[in-house]
């Protein structure tokens, strides 16, 4: 049976989504994608801003799957998303370079913390700067390139500088290859010091990196056409265009502090319940 959790608070909906209820009903998943709207559309963004800064592991793990699936937008996002890039945590690495491909956010702070995830021991880690490099546009591509060759992000220690660098620019020039159509067979065989889940990885992906190409050339014009609302952001691997408030364009009508969206049929607000904030009296 379909549960609606439209009126439970979000701190509710945080702790409905870690375990089942007590009369045996999982609902997880319902409270997940509760949450995930909400902070796609920029309510209660608090939350989620916590469990990415917290102290704990579990709850940055947990911030780090959840920034992932709702991709929200807006300034109060930047900080808490930035400083994942440097977390001990790869997988909240990862998703830093996750969330900078699907918002298409960029600026000099996130290009140079780019530069040093492509640097990062983790592989995962790796693969997913390059797949970002496949997607953005000639201009960022080649600034992020430069303060890659720069050595942005290496170590001070002449040991571990060496290789950390050498293992930058042995993933830009992939990521070059790749970006200029090049196969991922011709790349490995001429790139034998590449752990090979790299090439495994975008081998089981060529269809999807012959897609960004296209996108590509259709990203670059729609940047240059853009004016200073879209602020640091642009179209997104997803295709969808926001303001420099993350606001979906197109999106529905802002809603009211009452939940209530002014000039909007009961019909409409019951398609997306899960964007309403409770008042205390729903509570």
């Amino acid at each position: 049976m379909k549960i609606d959790l439209s009126d439970y608070s979000t701190e509710d909906l945080l702790r409905m989504s870690r375990k089942s209820t007590t009369d045996g009903e999982d609902w997880s998943y319902e409270a997940q994608q509760c949450l995930f709207k909400r902070w796609r559309n920029g309510i209660d963004l608090e939350y989620l801003v916590g469990l990415l800064e917290s102290n704990t592991i579990r709850d940055r793990l947990l911030g780090a799957f959840f920034l992932g699936e709702s991709d929200p937008r807006g300034d109060a996002m930047k900080e808490p998303a930035l400083k994942l890039a440097s977390d001990p945590l790869s997988n909240c690495r990862r998703a830093f370079v996750g969330y900078m491909t699907n918002s298409g956010l960029y600026s000099e702070k996130f290009a140079a913390a780019l530069a040093e995830c492509i640097l990062d021991f983790a592989i995962e880690v790796r693969t997913a700067t390059i797949n970002w490099a496949l997607y953005t546009t000639d201009d960022r591509f080649d600034n992020f390139a430069r303060l890659v060759e720069a050595g942005t992000g290496t170590t001070d220690s002449a040991t571990w500088r060496e290789p950390q660098l050498k293992r930058g620019l042995r993933a830009l020039g992939i990521a070059r290859r790749l970006r200029n159509d090049e196969s991922v067979d011709d790349i490995r065989k001429s790139t034998p010091e590449e752990d090979s889940y790299t090439f495994d990885h975008f081998e089981c992906f060529k269809s999807r990196t012959k897609r960004y190409i296209e996108k590509r050339k259709v990203k670059s014009l729609s940047i240059a056409n853009t004016t200073s609302e879209y602020d640091e952001y642009e179209i997104g691997v997803l295709g969808e265009t926001y303001d420099n408030l993350g606001k979906l364009k197109g999106d529905l009508p802002t809603l009211a502090p009452s939940g209530k969206a002014p000039n909007t049929s009961i019909a409409d607000l019951k398609s997306d319940r899960c964007l309403r904030r409770p008042n205390r009296t729903d509570l």
